[in-house]
């Protein structure tokens, strides 16, 4: 291989490029994946700048990434007063029986609720719940603890979308997840019906297919 005419500060700059691209790509990868692409820039042997190899040294042995990152501050607002016996199937609306036993039937009316952000990331793989909870891109305190403030809050969400508007949630079919005490809630846009579908589920039951996106309070 013939000696490159690139300039030194030129070649810093290429150098700094591909770090970035490296560091973002292998942040996104799973283990096989990023396994493979490792072994594709260590057959380059000594033309990795030691800052790529540096990249490749800080995420190869980091656990699979499930999540990638969408909106760190998804901006919910105060709730004056809330009574959750309004969130029921309507039009627009359809909540199952699982969801009223899990989360519903434990809301109380609330009044001062005050706003809060959320932190959303989509699936870059199927994962169980306990992978998308472990994701660093979960909040450490993810988990809505009160049901009331909780079916509040996501009467807001639906309402703000009410027929399937671009938004925070996902209209495109796949699910919009949330871990409440004890049980995940599922929010989905149904295009044929013309409505939000919600419900809840033991957690790990099943996996959620990629492109389902999670939602965590920060």
């Amino acid at each position: 291989m013939s000696k490159s005419n690139i300039s030194g500060a030129k070649q810093r700059q290429i150098n700094a490029t591909l770090t970035a691209i490296v560091t973002t790509r292998l942040a996104t990868l799973d283990a096989v994946a990023g396994d493979r692409l490792i072994a594709k820039l260590t057959a380059f042997g000594e033309h990795v700048s030691p800052a790529i190899r540096a990249a490749i040294d800080q995420f190869s042995d980091l656990p699979p990434v499930k999540l990638a990152l969408v909106n760190a501050s998804v901006q919910l607002d105060a709730i004056a007063a809330y009574d959750p016996k309004g969130f029921k199937t309507r039009k627009g609306l359809w909540v199952s029986g699982d969801f009223q036993s899990r989360v519903g039937s434990k809301a109380k009316p609330v009044k001062d609720v005050g706003t809060i952000t959320l932190t959303s990331g989509d699936l870059v793989k199927n994962a169980y719940d306990k992978e998308i909870k472990a994701d660093p891109v979960m909040p450490a305190n993810h988990v809505f603890t009160s049901e009331s403030e909780f079916v509040a809050y996501l009467d807001q969400m639906v309402s703000k979308q009410p027929n399937g508007e671009e938004g925070d949630l996902l209209n495109n079919g796949y699910w919009n997840i949330f871990y409440v005490a004890g049980c995940v809630v599922s929010v989905g846009w149904g295009g044929d019906d013309r409505e939000w579908s919600v419900s809840a589920w033991e957690l790990d039951v099943g996996s959620w297919s990629a492109g389902c996106r999670a939602f965590g309070c920060n």
